[in-house]
């Protein structure tokens, strides 16, 4: 793989719980950091090799790896947009220095 163009900034966001005053376990979305990324339109194949749900995603985003980031408990906010992030891999030959994150518009409030 050649070096990202690390070019944009994007917010990264976990999901975390909290129990609300009845017991109740409730997501919420926390946001972690600010990073620089490299933000392009998906290919074909990309999507193939995620065995995605849907043949849908937005961008694929590539940042310095991140321990905290996991699939459908991490979102990406591009230019005030949020983002889930459905499938996260590590391209060849870069483990444990970069991630690639297929993600998808946020479609509904949660």
């Amino acid at each position: 793989m050649k070096q990202p163009r690390l070019n944009r900034r994007v917010v990264l966001q976990i999901r975390t719980s909290t129990t609300d005053a009845l017991g109740q376990q409730e997501a919420d979305w926390q946001t972690l950091c600010e990073v620089w990324a490299e933000v392009k339109a998906p290919r074909g194949t990309a999507l193939i090799a995620a065995q995605a749900e849907t043949s849908r995603a937005d961008y694929t985003v590539t940042i310095r790896s991140r321990k905290e980031v996991a699939p459908l408990q991490t979102r990406v906010v591009i230019d005030g947009i949020t983002y889930e992030a459905v499938h996260i891999a590590e391209p060849v030959g870069t483990r444990g220095i970069w991630q690639q994150m297929l993600v998808r518009e946020v479609r509904h409030a949660s």
